[in-house]
């Protein structure tokens, strides 16, 4: 998994996303599909965020994709597979990220 962190190199960052735009599909849970219209975002945003979104590492294949949208940030807690990128879940949260 290749993360935001600074000591890596922004063109393997490039490379990894251009992989999962590509060649992983993004596939949504049950409860993914029914967050995204809970909180009133497209899929195409959270697709947006795990492409181009700031990548967080958490663990056992699973990582955080966070995008700023529209004064609104899109987390997209997914699961990365062989064939494709399973979103598990996402928030929509409004102003600053303070976890």
């Amino acid at each position: 998994m290749i993360s935001n962190q600074p000591n890596v190199n922004p063109c393997e960052r490039i490379k990894y996303v251009l992989v999962l735009m590509f060649s992983k599909p993004v596939r949504f849970t049950k409860h993914a599909t029914a967050k995204c219209v809970k909180e009133g975002i497209n899929q195409s945003h959270a697709v947006q965020a795990v492409c181009e979104g700031s990548i967080t590492p958490e663990g056992g294949g699973k990582f955080k994709a966070i995008l700023r949208k529209n004064k609104a940030w899109i987390i997209a807690v997914c699961q990365e597979y062989e064939d494709h990128i399973l979103v598990i879940t996402v928030i929509r949260k409004q102003g600053d990220l303070s976890w």
